[in-house]
């Protein structure tokens, strides 16, 4: 404890002058201490002095209460000062360090300390010292543990009650004999049913501890079986001593000592019934069971007579060496005369002549107050025939893995892995201790290896990248269905390094809430994915031929077509305008004329936009957005709602061409088959995605391929192939008479700046 420090200081109280009080404080052996509202001391007195550890003459004034406490209890104790400036009488117990650094507990009861016109002035509180009380009560509490221990540690049941019957104390040997919790119990709600050893029942009043209470007297030494609440019967010796109460008054409870003789009692009932238990046991029994000694036959039961093929009478007595081939009676003997219980092999010879495998097991047994030995007996013959099957079907199963042109595999782990753990965990755990237990050679054959043995042993990080969030996808699968996967693809390395896609079918092996290992099948479809990328950029090329090509066409019937019709419809019109009121109904026919081609201009211009709209290259993506969609109401006259969220003003062109087709593909489908009455198109940009979202109310379809009709879904397959040619993808969700619904997320380029729309 550090030196108190006194700070500088001008108190604006004294220390109360009453003689009385002074008197009264300095002779009390309660301490009593004042401080001002900064907390500094203002009086302490001799008895809380002794409590700081602060000498008599040493000056406590100006000194801050938080010299006495850590920092734990200063802090409630710089609560409990600030409630009692506020006016407020407050009492806590608290630990304070003295100058010495000795550490006592303390009860302050505090009050503040007004002038005439009620203001605080200062505070004072009476201390109590606690230390002795709590130290005793804790003393108290360690003797209570001592002592429960103590009697727990007794061999026998200890019970104590007291002089009403309520039980105050057991011990564990009580309460495991009993099976009930007795300390918060009473002998009037006993609930156990006590017998005498002639089977008699023994009424509660009648109970040792019962007639202690009633009598004041010891009782002698009662067995008594107490049937339990789980319908086991304990037996026990019981003796019940008073407890005296002062002078010659009646007890003021009684002990209960009970020794368990449950174990004795049970020995004396077994070795009644062993005989009778062992019989009606050899009987029901599958296994052929001989009692003999010195192998003459004593007894067996009926398993072993139908084995061997003969009748009771006609066994008992005889040798049983007769019973089994002379090539088999050496070690029969070598067998029957050990000591040894372990089971072994032999030949048993039936009443026809006929042999047959046998594996038998002895011990010695007491047997009608002898020694003899009994022998369990099988008959291996079924068990011989499953093993040369099971043998068979091993032989198949690998000729079959090792001509499978499939791989064929088996991955383990090197301890098993909790379902319980999150994905990340549970994945890290795959990759640290998966390895390849099992495979065959087409298997090896596509890693680049010519036999199963050169690749068996491989970690699941030398075959599956985990760097590739492809395969981390696959394994989150895999989990989320149940451990069982089919036809899913995995990109993997071979022995070079080179990438490889397999098709795989999968399914885990799940022990005691644990997977332990994972069989599966996969096809080498790396050619196929290659061909498959092939067709996607040949698509590629081909849709943009056709952007190009629609380019092209628009822009001729801009310059071309629309230019030719815009002329004659000019021409028209400066016609009817010079016949100067000259033949009016040829005048009516060139102005009928004009109206066509005007017609036939705007009929153009929608086919221009159609093929490539001008707004894309001229405006951007928001605004070919708004206005394919403000045509398609006018269009349609379908309620519509049009949004967007942070559209950047910048996108690639191929991906503003890729969405914007998607548009016009889904707002064409609903216009032909949705019937629909109300459509919501979204366009927002979030965390470097475009997402588009078209909704409509109208009939929906079934979104399974097997119920598609040939031809029909080519749209939505075109869509999801643009999306894909810029890295994204299309789900699309729809039910008959639910709506549809299509989502589309393209990545975007880095950099890209979003608007305020």
């Amino acid at each position: 404890m550090p030196d108190v420090k006194r700070s500088s200081h001008n108190p604006v109280l004294e220390p109360c002058e009453s003689p009385s009080f002074r008197a009264l404080a300095e002779l009390g052996g309660v301490g009593i201490w004042q401080i001002d509202l900064q907390g500094r001391t203002l009086y302490a007195n001799p008895a809380m002095r002794e409590m700081m550890q602060v000498a008599p003459k040493f000056d406590l004034r100006g000194v801050s209460y938080k010299t006495f406490f850590d920092a734990a209890n200063n802090a409630h104790v710089k609560k409990q000062h600030a409630l009692r400036r506020r006016g407020i009488v407050n009492q806590y117990e608290v630990e304070l360090t003295g100058r010495k650094g000795r550490k006592r507990i303390i009860l302050i009861h505090g009050a503040p300390e007004k002038d005439l016109r009620g203001k605080v002035r200062s505070m004072i509180a009476t201390v109590t010292d606690l230390t002795d009380l709590r130290n005793a009560e804790a003393a108290l509490r360690k003797n209570e543990q001592l002592y429960r221990r103590t009697v727990d540690a007794v061999p026998g049941g200890v019970v104590m009650v007291d002089a009403t019957g309520a039980l105050r104390l057991s011990n564990v040997m009580a309460r495991e004999f009993l099976g009930q919790e007795l300390d918060y119990a009473n002998v009037d709600d006993w609930k156990h049913r006590v017998f005498h050893e002639n089977g008699t029942e023994c009424p509660l009043e009648d109970l040792p501890v019962s007639r202690c209470l009633r009598t004041g007297k010891a009782q002698p030494p009662a067995t008594l079986g107490v049937l339990r609440m789980d319908g086991t019967m304990c037996w026990a010796l019981y003796t019940a001593i008073p407890i005296e109460g002062e002078g010659k008054g009646p007890p003021t409870g009684a002990v209960l000592t009970f020794l368990d003789l449950t174990a004795r009692k049970r020995v004396e009932q077994e070795l009644q019934e062993s005989e009778d238990r062992f019989r009606r046991l050899a009987e029901c029994t599958n296994e052929g069971v001989v009692i003999h000694d010195q192998g003459i036959i004593l007894d067996l039961n009926r398993a072993a007579l139908q084995m061997f093929g003969y009748k009771h009478h006609e066994v008992l007595g005889r040798n049983v060496l007769e019973f089994a081939p002379a090539e088999a009676r050496s070690a029969m003997i070598r067998n029957f005369t050990s000591s040894t219980e372990k089971s072994y092999e032999s030949t048993g010879l039936r009443k026809d002549g006929t042999t047959f495998p046998v594996e038998a097991r002895g011990r010695m047994i007491n047997y009608q107050g002898r020694l003899v030995r009994v022998v369990a007996l099988r008959d291996l013959t079924e068990r011989r025939r499953a093993d040369a099957a099971l043998r068979a079907s091993e032989e198949r199963y690998r000729a079959f893995v090792s001509q499978s042109s499939e791989a064929i595999w088996r991955f383990e782990f090197k301890r098993p892995l909790p379902l319980g753990v999150s994905d990340r965990a549970w994945i890290a755990r795959v990759y640290r201790d998966g390895y390849l237990a099992e495979c065959n050679d087409a298997m090896a054959r596509m890693y680049g290896y010519e036999r199963a043995a050169e690749i068996v042993g491989l970690g699941l990080g030398q075959m599956l990248p985990r760097e590739d969030p492809r395969n981390l996808e696959l394994f989150q699968r895999f989990r989320r269905e149940g451990h069982r996967l089919v036809d899913v693809e995995s990109h993997e390395v071979d022995r070079m390094g080179r990438s490889k896609f397999f098709l795989n079918n999968m399914v885990g092996t799940v022990e005691n809430g644990c997977l332990v290992r994972v069989w599966g099948t996969q096809r080498d479809i790396s050619e196929l994915k290659r061909a498959e990328a092939s067709v996607r950029r040949l698509s590629r090329r081909l849709l943009e031929a056709q952007e190009a090509e629609r380019r092209r066409v628009a822009r001729e019937l801009h310059d071309g077509v629309s230019q030719v019709i815009s002329a004659a419809k000019y021409n028209a019109l400066a016609s009817a305008h010079r016949l100067n009121g000259q033949a009016p109904r040829a005048k009516l026919e060139l102005q009928k004329i004009s109206s066509l081609l005007d017609k036939a201009i705007q009929e153009v211009r929608r086919i221009s936009h159609n093929l490539r709209p001008t707004v894309l290259d001229d405006l951007g993506m928001v605004a070919a957005v708004r206005s394919t969609c403000e045509d398609f109401r006018n269009r349609t006259n379908l309620a519509m709602r049009l949004r967007f969220k942070q559209v950047p003003r910048i996108i690639s062109p191929e991906t503003e061409l890729a969405v914007f087709r998607i548009l016009q593909e889904a707002l064409t489908n609903i216009e032909k088959h949705a019937r629909a009455r109300a459509v919501d198109v979204r366009l927002a940009h979030s965390k470097g995605m475009l997402t588009l979202e078209i909704r409509d109310d109208g009939r929906g379809f079934s979104t399974d391929p097997a119920q598609r009709k040939p031809g029909h879904g080519l749209g939505l397959d075109h869509m999801r192939e643009r999306a894909g040619f810029v890295g994204g993808r299309m789900d699309v969700k729809s039910g008959l008479r639910k709506g549809t619904a299509l989502r589309v997320v393209v990545p975007l380029e880095p950099g890209a700046l979003a608007s305020g729309e």
